[in-house]
């Protein structure tokens, strides 16, 4: 990795102390109003990014952008059609969170520097809390909480819920208002420690890192949270066994493409039902689901358009509040114009920032291969759990941060070299570890050396292809991308309310 990449740059301060105040529930006492920390940032800095975006100084505006506002704005229509009392207080609140925490990365997560960076903090920022939490899943105390509250002047956010003991071990809340948060929050840190960070830390110290985030993951013991963890192993696990396949990656999409037919032709039930009621820890938690997913899809198609709203949802008299599938809210509440905006913008993201043209430079398809990995686990996990408040919005954070790799031009001190003179291959697929996006970052040293310093990976690697000259004229497309062919030009650059609907 290039030195000056490897001395990254410090976050801004607006993101260091959204990041305390999604993991420190510290509120303060306005009256009517809710405000804490991480919603005192956004509201400060709320106005400046707006306009440094519209500006043109963040590149031009995306279809993401204008997805995401859509969906808030189909929200707002969505609440004022069915609680026109509650649509300023919830819609102010929502997109707040939703569009503050998204414009908080879109705006000030730029580089590749920035980038190495967030991945640091929020690596350092959740392997610290391990002590914490292992304290909590024997003790089931929240040291967080309980410290708190014993300050005079402010008020914690969230109180000690107490949750059932599974597996004999308290689920683990730290400063979170549930267990599951605390895991979804913690899983998408996980790729960021273990992959973006090769070439910017020691090996050892990395791998530490990522062990202490995926235990504090776990602690949450929450089947979302831990689908995640498996998710994102089992793509790193596939991303190095088929290193030498160029079409590693669509062959992973046919496999799965393949068992959801299969399963849909064998099951009563749709594929993802069964996948949903799989991804539990025992039966009657998987029927619950099943349920919940049937009822909540009575519900949205009853009412296909706005939904409805933060109104109660029609279900069994046994069937609890809760449900537990953040995109089946998103359509109960807002109809289908909501969650489709919501999803086309999620997944356009995705798409884009698979195709992007990083070049050959191992360090940036580092950062691009743990952010998709992340996103990947993120999609399924929200399917399985429901997020509120300030993971919420660090959902949707994590989410811009990836928005820089889609107009991104590598520089010549990314890689040691003119982007130019980078090798020219017009396949989809690169054929070696750097195809794959864990790869040994550019720097002096040789390739295999660099390899030989990671030995649980050095039965994966293979020599790369000698190089021809580099030809008069150069296709600036002819370089690497993760999910598809390179093109031969860049682009410039809810409800606070919590996860349930009550019965009234």
């Amino acid at each position: 990795m290039p030195e000056a990449m490897r001395k990254s740059r410090r976050l801004h301060l607006g993101i260091v102390v959204y990041i305390f105040g999604v993991m420190v529930p510290i509120g303060f006492p306005t009256g009517a109003l809710q405000l804490n920390v991480m919603r005192l940032v956004l509201l400060i800095l709320f106005a400046p990014m707006l306009m440094r975006l519209l500006s043109g100084k963040c590149g031009r505006i995306l279809p993401v952008d204008i997805l995401f506002v859509l969906h808030m704005v189909w929200a707002a229509v969505a609440l004022g059609y069915n609680n026109p009392n509650l649509v300023v207080a919830n819609v102010g609140s929502a997109a707040l969170e939703f569009l503050g925490g998204y414009l908080l990365a879109r705006v000030y997560i730029r580089t590749p520097e920035d980038f190495l960076a967030l991945s640091k903090g929020l690596a350092l920022a959740v392997g610290l809390t391990l002590p914490l939490a292992l304290y909590e899943t024997v003790t089931d105390r929240s040291l967080v909480i309980e410290f708190l509250q014993r300050i005079p002047g402010i008020f914690t956010v969230h109180e000690v819920m107490g949750y059932e003991r599974r597996m004999g071990l308290a689920r683990v809340q730290l400063g979170f208002p549930h267990p599951i948060l605390f895991g979804v929050f913690s899983s998408m840190v996980i790729p960021l420690a273990l992959i973006a960070l090769r070439g910017a830390v020691s090996n050892t110290r990395r791998y530490l890192t990522a062990a202490a985030v995926a235990i504090c993951c776990f602690t949450s013991l929450s089947s979302g949270a831990l689908l995640a963890i498996v998710l994102q192993l089992g793509l790193l696990t596939w991303s190095l066994m088929m290193a030498r396949f160029e079409a590693r990656w669509k062959i992973l999409v046919g496999i799965f493409a393949l068992m959801y037919v299969a399963i849909d032709m064998a099951s009563n039930r749709a594929p993802l039902q069964v996948f949903m009621s799989y991804a539990t820890f025992s039966p009657h938690n998987a029927y619950i689901r099943q349920l919940i997913f049937e009822w909540g899809m009575v519900n949205v198609w009853a009412n296909p358009w706005f939904g409805i709203g933060l109104n109660d949802w029609v279900r069994p008299g046994f069937l609890g509040g809760s449900a537990d599938n953040f995109w089946l809210v998103m359509a109960m509440r807002y109809g289908f114009p909501g969650v489709l905006t919501l999803m086309a913008g999620w997944l356009w993201l995705l798409w884009k920032v698979m195709r992007a043209d990083l070049g050959t430079n191992a360090s940036l398809n580092n950062m691009r291969l743990a952010w998709v990995f992340s996103m990947i686990a993120l999609s399924f996990s929200l399917a399985t759990v429901h997020v509120w408040t300030a993971t919420y919005s660090v959902v949707f954070f994590f989410v811009g941060s990836g928005v820089w790799m889609i107009g991104y031009r590598p520089r010549e001190d990314d890689a040691g070299q003119p982007a130019e003179a980078a090798p020219q291959r017009r396949n989809i697929f690169a054929r070696d570890l750097r195809g794959t996006g864990f790869a040994r970052p550019a720097s002096a040293a040789s390739p295999v050396v660099a390899l030989a310093t990671a030995p649980a990976f050095s039965r994966f690697a293979v020599r790369p292809a000698p190089q021809p000259a580099a030809p008069e004229s150069h296709d600036p497309g002819a370089t690497g991308t993760l999910f598809a062919r390179p093109r031969s030009s860049l682009a410039n650059d809810r409800s606070p309310d919590g996860p349930s609907f009550r019965r009234r």
